[in-house]
Formats: C-alpha cells, structure tokens, sequence
C-alpha cells in the first residue's frame, strides 16, 4: 500500500529538522565548553594579575573569544525562526 502523497515529503522535512535540531545541540554545547573554558582563562589571569585591564593581551583575546562564542551558539541572537511544524 502506497502512502498518502505527502508522506515523503514529510518524512523528508522530519529528516532535515532532526538533523538541524542535532547540529544545534552540538554548537550549544560547544559554546557552553568555550564559555566554560574562557572563565577559567579569566579566573586564572586575575589571579595571577589582579584586575584585568582593557587593553592587556589576554582582555583582547577574551573579547574577541566570547564575540565568537556568541556566533557558534545557536540559542544565541541568530536563533532560526523556523521550527514551524504547520506543514509536518
């Protein structure tokens, strides 16, 4: 017995939000490792050297690095509106 005409196509667009849902997961993890990784840079640079100043290296280094974490995480400002499930 055949299915219903748009079964496949359902089943295609199930295929590809699990797989979205799956590489969202991995980038929020990863985020959550180098967000994690980035304090204990953080922690262990002040407690070496007291406050961290603006202009110092490792300063720089942790702007631009949260800057990026803030791209890869998928929960982040560039979350995807598009997890609509009226055509499933």
């Amino acid at each position: 017995e055949e299915g219903a005409p748009g079964d496949a196509a359902r089943t295609k667009l199930l295929s590809v939000r699990i797989e979205r849902l799956k590489r969202n997961v991995a980038g929020w993890e990863e985020a959550e490792r180098i967000r994690a990784y980035l304090a204990a840079v953080r922690q262990k640079a002040e407690a070496q050297d007291g406050a961290l100043k603006e202009d110092s290296p490792i300063s720089r280094f942790l702007d631009w690095a949260h800057r990026y974490v803030d791209y890869l995480d998928p929960t982040g400002a560039r979350l995807e509106p598009d997890w609509d499930d009226a055509d499933l």
